[in-house]
């Protein structure tokens, strides 16, 4: 029993140390790995990678991307000379990416094991920068990497956060595709600098607007600036502002009322891409007028279309009734 309570001790400071910087707890060798593991057997552990441990009690509370940054800060103690890359790169600097895409580790590499599953390896020869402390891929290299695995939309969230945070300039992004002549996923990374726009508020917005891109929506203006019906409330912005076919303009509000607003949130990003479908469809569900332009209100003077809402045509209606209910679409 006592020996039990002096490595149950030990395993704390461990585990303290290891959380206070950021990193999950390696093994010090094979004899230290067999005993981790017997803690993961009780419960008390979890093991992330092989070699690689974690108190479970923290671990569940982390979401996908602070797992990560956990395993790349611990990687990166360990692998000196590893460049972490792609989508994996995106969440170190703190870029709206889904967590679907965060159960791979990308890195640019030539040392550390080849068998770890969890592991996806590119070819040398990247630039890097030092960012906290860990060895990523440029802003630039790291937006066109993920525009090469990802779906147009996916990969235009990317951009616009890379944008909007200042990590990177829209005048770098094009200059870096120019250059990018032959690598693969290429025409996609263009396609995604030429539409990207830094003043999309969220992950889930820059989704919608590139859903309804690939649709052949001319996008007319996002976080368009309108009066408030509440003077004190000062000006407000509409999402997406969209043309219809008579003319008119129609505002496409991307949160749908919903309570979860993280732009990484992958529960809220897939409730933004049903919104946009629910949008493209049009549909007998269209709220009323309630608040203001951030609640759905798109100023003096708009009107909503109840009962005969804006219809955007070219996308089968595949969407749940939930979806249908929450979308914001309004014509002005």
């Amino acid at each position: 029993m006592t020996g039990y309570r002096d490595q149950e001790n030990e395993l704390s400071s461990r585990l303290e140390a290891a959380e206070a910087s950021g990193c999950c707890l390696w093994a010090k060798d094979a004899a230290d790995r067999r005993r981790l593991a017997r803690f993961c057997e009780r419960g008390r552990l979890v093991r992330v990678l092989n070699g690689l441990f974690a108190s479970s009690s923290t671990w569940d509370t982390l979401d996908p991307a602070s797992k990560t940054r956990r395993i790349v800060r611990s990687l990166s103690d360990k692998y000196e000379d590893w460049i972490f890359s792609h989508v994996t790169a995106a969440a170190m600097y703190g870029l709206s990416v889904g967590y679907s895409y965060l159960d791979k580790v990308h890195v640019v590499a030539t040392s550390g094991s080849r068998k770890n599953a969890m592991v996806v390896r590119h070819r040398s020869g990247r630039a890097h920068r030092m960012f906290r402390g860990v060895r990523l891929t440029t802003p630039e290299d790291t937006v066109l990497d993920c525009a090469a695995m990802m779906p147009f939309p996916d990969a235009l969230a990317v951009a616009d956060s890379a944008v909007s945070s200042r990590l990177t300039c829209e005048r770098n992004l094009r200059n870096a595709a120019v250059h990018r002549w032959g690598y693969r996923g290429i025409r996609n990374g263009r396609r995604v600098v030429a539409c990207m726009d830094g003043r999309a508020e969220s992950g889930g917005e820059s989704i919608v607007r590139g859903i309804l891109i690939e649709l052949g929506y001319l996008i007319k203006d996002i976080q368009a600036p309108v009066t408030s019906i509440d003077a004190a409330r000062g000006p407000l912005r509409l999402d997406i502002l969209l043309q219809a076919d008579d003319g008119s303009l129609v505002d496409l509000e991307v949160d749908g009322g919903r309570e979860v607003r993280e732009p990484r949130d992958e529960r809220w990003l897939s409730a933004a891409c049903a919104d946009a479908r629910a949008a493209a469809r049009g549909g007998d569900h269209c709220p009323r007028l309630q608040g203001g332009a951030r609640d759905g209100c798109p100023g003096q003077g708009s009107r909503v279309v109840k009962g005969s809402p804006v219809r955007l045509r070219g996308l089968s209606p595949r969407l749940g009734t939930q979806a249908l209910q929450t979308s914001h679409i309004y014509r002005l």
